[in-house]
C-alpha cells in the first residue's frame, strides 16, 4: 500500500444496530472511494475496517459520527493498522 493510503479498524458505540447504520456507513465509504467492511458485533457495537486515501478516510471518520441519523454514535474507537487487508470493494458483512 502506498504512503498516501491508510487502513483503520474502528468500533462504533451507541445506538448503531437496527437503525440502518451499516448501510449508511457502506454508502459513505463508497461515495469516498474507500474499501473495507462493516459488520454488527454481538455486544451491540459495529466494527468497521476502512482503507483508502488518508484524506478520504479522515472525511469518512467525521461523517460516520455526524451524518448517520437515525443512528446515534456515542464514540468511535480507532486503531491504525500496519498490516493491510486486501479488499476489492466496501461490503456489509452479515
Amino acid at each position: 500500500m502506498d504512503a498516501s493510503k491508510i487502513e483503520k479498524h474502528l468500533i462504533a458505540y451507541g445506538r448503531v444496530q437496527g437503525v440502518g447504520y451499516r448501510a449508511t456507513v457502506a454508502d459513505l465509504a463508497r461515495s469516498l472511494s474507500l474499501l473495507g467492511s462493516v459488520r454488527n458485533l454481538d455486544d451491540g457495537t459495529v466494527e468497521i475496517y476502512v482503507q483508502g486515501e488518508k484524506e478520504n478516510v479522515g472525511a469518512f471518520l467525521k461523517l460516520i459520527v455526524e451524518d448517520v441519523y437515525p443512528a446515534s454514535v456515542e464514540r468511535i474507537a480507532e486503531e491504525t493498522l500496519s498490516s493491510h487487508h486486501i479488499y476489492d470493494r466496501f461490503k456489509i458483512l452479515f
